[in-house]
């Protein structure tokens, strides 16, 4: 139903997340959303069409 995707799957030299101080909004905002449920965009999604990127 959603295409995969991953963080990880673009690598860069360096680490970005060891820029990002441990409390850091962003912090904060990503692991939020990793604890969604994906129930809530499946209710939503009326699917068809071409596969798209997870919500999340």
């Amino acid at each position: 139903m959603y295409i995969p995707y991953s963080m990880d799957q673009f690598h860069l030299p360096m680490d970005l997340e060891d820029d990002i101080p441990p409390h850091h909004l962003v912090s904060v905002v990503n692991e939020v959303v990793k604890r969604l449920d994906d129930r809530i965009f499946s209710a939503v999604y009326p699917g068809g069409g071409r596969d798209s990127y997870h919500p999340k």
